[in-house]
C-alpha cells in the first residue's frame, strides 16, 4: 500500500498508498501479489471477467459470514502445510493456519458497502495484465508505471488507491478467496485492500500469463472521478 503523506511501508504481497490530496497506497516496491503453481496452463485458463471478480469481492464485502462458509468448504483439502489439488498437493507457506485465520476473520467482520465497477479502474487493471503477459510478476510495469500511474491514465483518485494482483487461480471466486487467504503474506495486505471501507470504486482485469499460466489485476480507489478514457461498461478479460 502507498500513501504519499506516509513514509512508504511494505507490507509483502500489496501495494498500497499513503493518504494525501491526490494518493497512492502504501507499499513502495512491494507486491500485492498471490502466486500460484507455476504448472498451470493458459490453455486452462476459464474466462474470468472483470465483472465477475468485482461481483465476488462485493460478496465477500456485503455478506462475510457466508463467504467465511466457503473457505470452509475447502478446508477439507488442507493436511497441515499441503493443499491437496485434482491430481496433485501443492505446498503453502502456512497452510491451514492461514485458511483458519481468514475464516476466523470473516466471522468477525461487518458487512460493508459494495464498491462500484468503475471503467477506468478496469482498463488500469487490464493494462498491467497486457504487461505481464510474458511472465513478469510484480506491481512494476514497461517504463517504471506503478499501480498509481497506470490508475491516473483513466481518471483521478481524490483520496487512495491500492492493486492486489493473483496468479495461477482459474475462477473468480478462487482468486478472491486467494487473496483473502494471504498465504505466506505479512499483514495480509491483499485482504485489507477488500475490506476496506474507504475504498468505493474497484476494477479487475485477468489474462494469460506465461510463467503461472493466469495473472488478475485488482485495482481499488477512494472517490474515483472516471476520465474521458474511461469506457462505459468496461468488461476486461484480455487476450493477446
Amino acid at each position: 500500500m502507498l500513501d504519499q503523506t506516509l513514509v512508504p511501508r511494505v507490507l509483502y504481497g500489496n501495494y498500497e498508498a499513503p493518504r494525501c490530496a491526490f494518493a497512492l497506497l502504501l507499499c513502495p516496491f512491494s507486491a500485492s501479489l498471490i502466486r500460484a503453481n507455476p504448472a498451470v496452463a493458459p490453455g486452462g485458463l476459464d474466462k474470468i471477467t472483470g465483472t465477475a471478480i468485482i461481483h465476488e469481492i462485493n460478496i465477500a464485502r456485503q455478506n462475510p459470514s457466508l463467504y467465511a462458509t466457503f473457505l470452509e468448504q475447502t478446508r477439507q483439502n488442507y493436511a497441515g502445510r499441503e493443499r491437496l489439488m485434482p491430481g496433485s498437493a501443492r505446498r503453502c507457506t502456512e497452510g491451514v493456519h492461514a485458511l483458519d485465520e481468514a475464516i476466523r476473520f470473516l466471522r468477525r467482520a461487518r458487512p460493508l458497502a459494495a464498491v462500484a465497477l468503475s471503467p477506468g479502474l478496469c482498463l488500469a487493471a487490464a493494462d498491467h495484465c497486457r504487461e505481464q503477459a510474458g511472465g513478469a510478476v510484480g506491481h512494476h510495469g514497461r517504463g517504471g508505471s506503478d499501480p498509481g500511474s497506470r490508475i491516473s491514465r483513466y481518471g483521478v483518485v481524490a483520496k487512495g488507491w491500492a492493486e492486489n494482483i493473483a496468479y495461477g487461480q482459474r475462477s473468480a471466486r478462487a482468486i478472491v478467496m486467494a487473496l483473502i487467504i494471504g498465504d505466506g503474506v505479512r499483514g495480509r495486505g491483499h485482504c485489507r485492500n477488500i475490506f476496506n471501507r474507504n475504498y468505493n470504486a474497484a476494477g479487475a482485469a485477468s489474462g494469460p500469463h506465461a510463467r503461472y499460466g493466469s495473472v488478475c489485476s485488482i485495482d481499488f480507489a477512494s472517490r474515483y472521478a472516471e476520465g474521458t478514457l474511461a469506457r462505459v461498461g468496461t468488461d476486461t478479460t484480455t487476450s493477446f
